[in-house]
């Protein structure tokens, strides 16, 4: 059975070029008929090879213009917050199939370096719309640019109050310095009361600006401003004498003592380190929001009292600020944890509100159609439009800060956060005040903005809220049960909250925080209170250790097949967010210096181990349920009978430790992954057709596997992130099986190509012969078999006991069935093993007549006799009779004596018979052709000499032939040469 060159093997398995085909055509078809899910690198990829639908080929493009961009610049939060975006967004699958690109510009911070930087953004650059700038002079210079040119740019940091005016294509997702002063000016009169409010203020026109919105909202308020002190930076003489001006009336005031900064960090240093080293601690230091940036309590660590008492000078600083993480709700907490992965330290404010500018340019984009076939002009005069229809709460984009939504001229319409520095982070204050919507029953509104419980900011009304600082950390998980989707955890709470002595009535501050229920519980929860303390500024410490079993994948939006959540929320037993508000104690998780809760929760490393479990991420947050009022009189007046109450959770999401993979490594790389997997195939399947090396046939396969492998992890990772939100858990259970078996078939497939690649054609090459397609399809057969087997016991989950006995069962019916073919079966693997003979060999079966092989197949060997007959003789009989081969008959060597003379010269002789042997055309003409002189012998009583001639009949010649022919031939030389042959033996 020689083998032919070019033959396909008949066992032949789906070459990688072919899966490389199918996959493709899968993909083809998701990008026509599902883009808006499809990975960004996938849809490049269709569209390099010309087979996409023109979505995946170019990005678009988010602009972030700001001062100082650089890694620890001052606008290198902005850039980070819209980094995120980008990434969430190109997650997520881009707009229309595709993904955003971010370009940064630095503007330098001044008029000029502004008005260029978007002149060379707008003529660069095809970004649809700008993220900044972070002044407010920077945005009001460039403005002009981007109107002309016809490109929207939101501004998430300038809050001077004329950025907006007279420019439609501005926009900004902070509050502006006019709602900003007169909140303060409200805010400082409901909570201090202070007799007169002392000003330190820059000579600037954002101090100035703030200052005369302070003073006209006082003025109504009856409450005494003092003339400012205006403060330079640096400790320059002017400085020191007014800051020595500061410190002499801060003593001379009674009651309540306020000094209100209107300052730039590196201004209010020596302010404050003048107020604390005076040893004033009673007075109250408060500032705008330009006090709130990251690095600001650190610019106090030269100072000795600091060295000393970290926190000395900063502890109990209270600013205004659009965002105070550990108040700003679930989304909030989210974007922290991220951030603070991502780039190693806490997020400030001016990262989530850009982080929200870009989200709201996105959602401009696709409210208005898409980005798909749309020119660029266009584009951004959607976003715009966009932008502008965004202008209630009906309208609005759900923020990292809240809902995001303008005004008439572009302003974001949000209220402040008060804020505290403590031990170098920013906390919420244990007062804020919150939109009024509507009065508590059988309120009065002058009694309650009398008391201080409500204020009156440009006829919109907020209401004082009581905030309780929480904080929760697990101690053990002592089993996670997904059948019940349950899980019994142990941990502790904490709660931290200001108390007064008034009218329980009147004042929130007098609501016990401790008092909770918890939402996600199965069953009574054992609480214990393990600590108790209160200080003497009024501030309440209380710690209760719970025990119970709580509802696992408890929290809206955050179902995630096969990473369940556990952990814990709760509200208050009866005190609605209006009343009471409970924030996360960040430093007291230790959340801090950029920490997340993930690391918080190292101690249940063991629990969880034991059950195959690990945490993959974890977070805190603040929240709000709604729960019916069932016609309580207390919450009588809330909106639909429905009362609104503050939740904070802990949540947990886990992993199966069996379930990491590169795919788990790098979540977010799923298109380039797919891609770079895709592309090795195609190189893989095309290098195997052709490299002939053997050494390089090892590397090929594993490439070939390995990449397969990659391949399966990011279809099977993306297809259950994708429909884990629109399918039950019991649909995923089967595209997750249809994977697992999808494993044991690429193990089989391997195992079944270096069977091919490392036995079958090896063997082929030595012995020029075909593998019998039998055998080939007798192992693969086995193999799948296994394969099957591994399936159903692994995947399914089902015993083998019951299916082995029932398939044993069946193949003995069937093995009785095919008996006689199965005993033809395995002779012909006998005879294929063995190769007794070949196709085209003669051979005599039994006392049959002689016969040529003409084929042989896995049940019979069919012969051709000389008459041309065919006879088809089962291979157990084949096996089982004697054969005779008459073509595979071992070549035999002869010889033959020739007697000459003893006078003929023994070299004239040799070089006659050689010459003999040379002329015959029935033996060998290789080295078994030879003459050798035997020397002088006597023959019958003479002296001869004596030559042997040795030499090889050709295949298919007698012995008798070849004799005939040489020795016919050595007589007629003989004869020529005129020497005599001596007769004898």
């Amino acid at each position: 059975m020689k083998m032919k060159k070019n033959a396909r093997s008949p066992n032949r398995v789906m070459n990688p070029t072919t899966l490389v085909i199918a996959l493709l055509v899968a993909a083809l078809g998701w990008s026509w008929f599902g883009a808006d899910a499809m990975p960004p690198g996938v849809a490049g990829l269709l569209d390099a090879v010309g087979l996409g639908n023109g979505n995946g080929r170019k990005a678009i493009t988010l602009a972030v213009a700001t001062d100082h961009p650089q890694p620890g610049g001052t606008g290198a939060t902005m850039v980070n917050g819209v980094r995120l975006l980008v990434e969430d967004v190109n997650r997520a699958g881009g707009i229309d199939g595709r993904p955003l690109r971010l370009e940064v510009f630095d503007d330098g911070g001044e008029v000029e370096t502004s008005k260029a930087a978007a002149a060379k953004l707008v003529r660069d650059s095809d970004a649809v719309a700008v993220i900044g700038h972070r002044l407010s002079a920077a945005t009001k210079a460039a403005g002009p640019v981007y109107a002309t040119h016809g490109i929207a740019a939101i501004s998430p940091a300038s809050t001077s109050t004329d950025v907006t005016e007279g420019n439609e294509w501005l926009f900004r997702t902070v509050f502006n310095n006019d709602f900003l002063g007169r909140f303060l000016t409200q805010y400082i009169h409901a909570v201090f009361k202070p007799g007169e409010l002392l000003i330190a203020a820059g000579s600037h026109s954002y101090a100035r600006q703030l200052i005369a919105l302070i003073q006209s909202e006082a003025k109504g308020l009856n409450m005494g401003v003092a003339e400012p002190e205006v403060v330079e930076a640096g400790n320059g003489p002017e400085t020191r004498a007014a800051i020595g001006r500061l410190i002499e009336r801060l003593r001379q005031t009674t009651g309540p003592r306020v000094l209100f900064m209107a300052l730039y960090p590196e201004e209010a240093v020596p302010v404050v380190q003048a107020v604390r080293d005076a040893g004033l601690e009673d007075v109250t230091l408060i500032g705008p929001d330009s006090l709130d940036r990251i690095d600001f309590p650190r610019l106090f660590q030269s100072l000795p009292n600091e060295r000393r008492t970290p926190g000395f000078y900063s502890n109990g600083i209270t600013i205004a600020s659009s965002v105070v993480y550990d108040t700003a709700g679930r989304a909030a907490g989210f974007f922290r944890e991220q951030y603070g992965r991502r780039f190693g330290q806490a997020p400030d404010w001016r990262a989530a509100l850009a982080y929200d500018a870009g989200r709201a340019v996105v959602e401009a984009i696709r409210q208005s159609g898409g980005a798909a076939n749309v020119p660029p002009a266009t584009l951004r005069r959607n976003v715009r439009n966009g932008l502008d229809g965004m202008n209630s709460v009906e309208t609005a984009v759900e923020g990292i800060a809240g809902p995001v939504f303008f005004d008439d001229h572009g302003n974001a319409s949000r209220p402040a956060a008060i804020a505290r520095y403590q031990n170098g982070e920013l906390v919420s204050d244990f007062a804020q005040f919150q939109t009024l919507r509507k009065l508590p029953h059988g309120a009065r509104l002058p009694d309650m903005v009398k008391a201080g419980q409500v204020i009156n900011v440009g006829d919109r009304l907020f209401e004082r809220t009581q905030v309780a600082f929480s904080g929760l950390l697990l101690h053990d998980v002592a089993k996670v049960d997904l059948g019940a989707f349950t899980a019994d955890l142990t941990g502790e709470v904490w709660f931290r909250f200001a108390r007064t002595d008034r009218d329980p009535a009147r004042d929130p501050a007098t609501t016990e925080p401790s008092d909770i229920v918890f939402l996600n519980a199965v069953g009574p929860v054992t609480q214990e209170v393990r600590a108790e303390d209160k200080t003497e500024s009024g501030i309440v410490y209380r710690r209760v250790r719970f025990s119970g079993t709580f509802r696992i994948d408890f929290v809206p939006g955050m179902r995630s097949y096969r990473h369940p959540t556990i952990g814990v929320e709760f509200r208050h037993r009866t005190q609605p967010s209006n009343r009471l508000l409970y924030v996360a104690d960040l430093p007291g998780m230790g959340m801090s210096d950029g920490a997340g809760y993930t690391q918080s929760l190292r101690a249940l490393a063991p629990a969880l181990e034991a059950q195959g479990w690990q945490v993959r991420e974890a977070t805190v947050f603040q929240g709000v349920a709604s729960v019916s009022t069932l016609g309580d009189p207390r919450h009588i007046s809330q909106d639909k009978g429905v009362a609104l109450y503050s939740t904070f959770a802990a949540v947990v999401r886990l992993d199966e430790i069996a379930s990491q993979s590169l795919v788990s490594v790098l979540p977010d790389k799923h298109g380039l992954i797919l891609a770079g997997a895709l592309g090795m195939l195609l190189v893989a399947g095309v290098a195997n057709r052709s490299v002939r090396a053997p050494r390089a046939r090892l590397p090929l396969l594993a490439v070939e596997v390995a990449t397969a492998a990659v391949a399966l992890s990011v279809a099977r990772a993306y297809s259950i992130e994708s429909l884990q939100e629109r399918l039950p858990f019991v649909y995923l259970d089967n595209i997750e099986r249809g994977f697992q078996a999808a494993w044991w078939l690429l193990g089989a497939y391997g195992l079944n190509v270096a069977i091919k690649r490392f036995l079958w054609e090896p063997l082929e090459r030595r012995t020029e012969r075909r593998v019998p397609a039998i055998l080939r399809h007798s192992v693969s057969s086995v193999i799948l078999l296994l394969c099957l087997f591994g399936i159903i016991a692994f995947v399914f989950n089902q015993p083998l006991t019951s299916l082995l006995a029932t398939s044993g069962l069946i193949t003995l019916i069937i093995g009785m069935a095919i008996q006689t073919n199965l005993s033809n079966i395995f002779a012909g693997i006998v005879l294929s093993l063995e190769r007794p003979f070949s196709l085209g060999d003669t051979i005599k079966f039994g006392d049959q007549d002689p016969a040529r092989v003409a084929d042989m197949s896995w049940r019979t060997t069919r012969l051709e006799d000389g008459f041309g007959y065919v006879r088809c003789i089962p291979n157990s009989k084949v096996a089982e009779t004697v054969l005779v081969n008459y073509s595979r008959r071992s070549p035999l060597g002869d010889v033959q004596h020739v007697l000459l003379p003893p006078d003929v010269a023994p070299e004239r002789a040799v070089a006659v018979l050689r010459g003999a042997l040379a002329q015959c055309r029935a033996i060998l003409q290789d080295r078994s052709a030879n003459v050798a002189f035997m020397g002088i012998h006597t023959v019958d009583r003479n002296a001869v000499g004596r030559y042997a001639l040795t030499y090889t009949p050709v295949p298919g010649a007698t012995r008798w032939t070849a004799a005939e022919e040489v020795s016919t031939r050595v007589q007629d030389r003989l004869s020529a040469e005129g020497l005599p042959q001596v007769e004898g033996r």
